[in-house]
């Protein structure tokens, strides 16, 4: 079975133990998009919305970060002297 969204093979068992036993729905190890493995029924209404968590998730990790911020002067200094530190210790 490939993914739809990326064409990956690699299609992860998901198994929720209080829900279903078994595969309840599979995940792609490559872009993490989750298919249904019922076609219609109840498990595939119990599956729904563990699905529509992750669907949630990947569009909130889409979204661009906020800018950086700089570290104030202090903050860089401790940074810098916590590098030379570590370097002397090789």
């Amino acid at each position: 079975m490939n993914c739809p969204r990326c064409n990956t093979g690699a299609m992860i068992g998901v198994q929720i133990p209080d829900v279903y036993d078994g595969v309840l729905y599979w995940l792609c190890s490559g872009c993490g998009m989750p298919m249904h493995r019922f076609a219609s029924g109840p498990m595939r209404t119990k599956a729904q919305p563990f699905i529509d968590d992750i669907h949630r998730n990947y569009e909130e990790m889409r979204r661009p970060a906020p800018p950086s911020v700089p570290l104030p002067p202090h903050f860089r200094d401790i940074q810098l002297a916590h590098e030379m530190l570590m370097r002397r210790k090789d």
